[in-house]
């Protein structure tokens, strides 16, 4: 096998003949490359440090979390979060940096959140969204999962560091 795979390398590195296989390279690497989905979400606070939580429809055993979903093939992560933020709560966000980033499993998949300053807007809800409400840290509602509430610690340690009035 070893022998094999060195053939396979030098004829790669003959010039000309790696130019005419990047198609079918890319293709085969599209095939069987390790693919993660990618969570991203927004963790923003009101002027009393208070976290904005949305209740969620598909989510029944643990229906409060951040405003976010996943992220759409080939868009950048603060695109996605920003795109998810108005969906769901029909707010203009600006996306700040990465406040937490984690690989979880069960589905196996990466999750981003990132701070954000909400801009414009009224609360409107997505159809998937039947609550919100502004949540002191330490007085989130039962059914915020510990992903989320670990998130939210480290958002507004950060959020503090950035901004701290």
């Amino acid at each position: 096998m070893v022998e094999a795979e060195a053939r396979i390398k030098r004829w790669l590195s003959v010039p000309g003949s790696s130019a005419a296989l990047q198609p079918i390279v890319r293709n085969m690497a599209r095939l069987f490359a390790p693919r993660h989905r990618i969570g991203v979400f927004v963790a923003t606070f009101d002027n009393d440090d208070r976290v904005l939580l949305l209740r969620h429809v598909l989510h029944p055993a643990a229906p409060w979390g951040l405003p976010g979903g996943w992220l759409a093939r080939h868009e950048r992560p603060q695109d996605g979060a920003r795109r998810e933020f108005l969906e769901e709560t029909g707010l203009d966000v600006e996306i700040g940096e990465i406040a937490q980033l984690e690989i979880e499993s069960e589905p196996e998949h990466v999750t981003i959140v990132f701070l954000g300053r909400v801009l414009a807007g009224d609360v409107r809800l997505g159809a998937e969204i039947t609550d919100h409400g502004w949540f002191d840290e330490g007085e989130l509602p039962t059914g915020t999962p510990p992903f989320f509430r670990a998130a939210i610690r480290h958002a507004a340690q950060r959020a503090r560091e950035v901004d701290p009035r």
